[in-house]
Formats: structure tokens, C-alpha cells, sequence
């Protein structure tokens, strides 16, 4: 029984590599996007470029992931450099709309582990109960003496035939999780959800996702800055 275990896992060894069919996903650095912004403005040393992406350019960075964007989602590019000699905070979040929040966009773009998990549990059993059932009718025919005894012997197996016919559904879901672990990494690398601090000299780029239906060319961005909330900046974004 033991080498026959053995040979059971091996074979889904085997078999696991090539049914790993699952999309892969590749961080882009927002450095690859072009350099076209549709806006720039200045206010108080304060340097804002913004634009809305393209097609193109949310299949570049999001690879075949963005098919899951495009029909509800319009994101906007945002590069600010600080070069007065002030610490200013900047925020997505304000009057004109209501950005989406990292959780919100991973939903949209990431894949199903969990139905993965759940067809490998009962496609597992599935072809394991078609194995018991071949070899106990097998035994039923060729030795009618044994027929009553190889049905113990072979449930014995379930739990090891279970697993290893289920391997390959198994390979996607951690393929898969895998996936959605780096598409939540990256997404929280380019878009700006919270407060980001932007020190004298520093520049910065980030991403804001907002639905479709609330999307609108012309909006305000407002920065303060750090140790004075009064001494606020607004820049008048116009993308069309």
C-alpha cells in the first residue's frame, strides 16, 4: 500500500505542472507610463501633472487584469513635485469625487482561490470515487473471492486518492493566491488611498481610481501643508 500511495502522489506530481493555468501578472513601474500629461499647474513652488489613462496605457500596467477595469473604473495619473521649502500632505479624497480604496480595486481584478480550493476538494473525491469504482468492479469480475474484501482495502485510500486527484486544482488556487497577493502589493505601491507627505524637494506619483459613473474631467486637488492645516493649496484640474 505504501508504494502504491508513492505512485498515486507521484503521478499527481506530474500532472500538476501543466494544468497551472492560471494568468500571471507583472508589476509595471509607473516610470514606463509616457510622459504626456494633459495638466500642469504650479501653486506655491507646487508642481501638479495629471492625467486620465488611456486604454492602452491601464492594459500596460495592469497586463490582461485590466479587462476587469475598463468597463467601470477611470483612473487618473497624478505627479507632484514639491519645490518650495515646505512639507505638504496630500490626499485623493475630496469634494469633486470619492476614490476607490485598494480593497475595492483588488476585488474587481483579482481571481477566485477559493473556487479553486472548492473544485480541487470535490474534484478530487470525484475522480477518486470513479478509481474506487473501476478497481472494485474490476476485482468483482476478476476475482469474485476478493470482491467482498477490496472494497476495505481500497476506501482506506480515499483520503490519499482524494488529495492527489484534486493536485492540480490545488496548483491553481495557490497559483492564484499567489497572483492576488502581488496584484494587492502592487496596487498599494501606485494608488494613493491615504495621506501621503510629500517633504521639500520630493517628488511623487500615485494613482486614483474612481467609478466611471463618478468620474468627471474637472475637479480640485487640495494639498496643506504638514504643521499648518490653514495653509492649504488647490490646484483646478481640467483633463479634457
Amino acid at each position: 500500500m505504501n508504494k502504491k500511495s508513492i505512485g498515486f502522489l507521484l503521478a499527481g506530481l506530474l500532472l500538476l505542472p501543466g494544468c497551472l493555468n492560471v494568468p500571471r501578472y507583472k508589476s509595471q513601474s509607473l516610470q514606463t507610463l509616457p510622459n504626456n500629461f494633459t495638466y500642469w499647474g504650479m501653486e506655491d513652488n507646487v508642481v501638479l501633472q495629471s492625467k486620465r489613462l488611456t486604454v492602452e496605457e491601464i492594459e500596460h500596467l495592469f497586463g490582461v487584469r485590466a479587462e476587469h477595469l475598463l468597463p467601470s473604473v477611470e483612473i487618473i495619473h497624478c505627479s507632484i513635485h514639491n519645490l518650495s521649502r515646505k512639507n505638504y500632505i496630500f490626499s485623493a479624497q475630496n469634494q469633486d469625487f470619492t476614490s476607490l480604496s485598494v480593497h475595492q480595486v483588488t476585488r474587481l481584478i483579482k481571481t477566485s482561490s477559493t473556487g479553486r480550493i472548492a473544485t480541487g476538494i470535490f474534484g478530487g473525491i470525484g475522480i477518486s470515487a470513479v478509481s474506487n469504482g473501476a478497481v472494485i468492479g474490476a476485482a468483482a469480475v476478476l476475482i469474485p473471492a476478493l470482491s467482498v474484501a477490496v472494497p476495505y482495502a481500497v476506501i482506506f485510500g480515499l483520503p490519499l486518492m482524494a488529495i492527489v486527484g484534486g493536485l492540480p486544482f490545488y496548483g491553481k488556487a495557490i497559483k492564484s493566491m499567489v497572483m492576488n497577493h502581488r496584484i494587492n502589493k502592487d496596487l498599494q505601491n501606485k494608488m494613493i488611498t491615504t495621506d501621503v507627505i510629500i517633504k521639500s524637494g520630493d517628488k511623487y506619483e500615485g494613482l486614483i481610481f474612481v467609478k466611471t459613473a463618478d468620474y468627471s474631467p474637472q475637479f480640485n486637488l487640495t494639498m496643506h501643508e504638514k504643521w499648518n492645516v490653514q495653509n492649504s493649496i488647490t490646484f483646478e484640474v481640467d483633463l479634457r
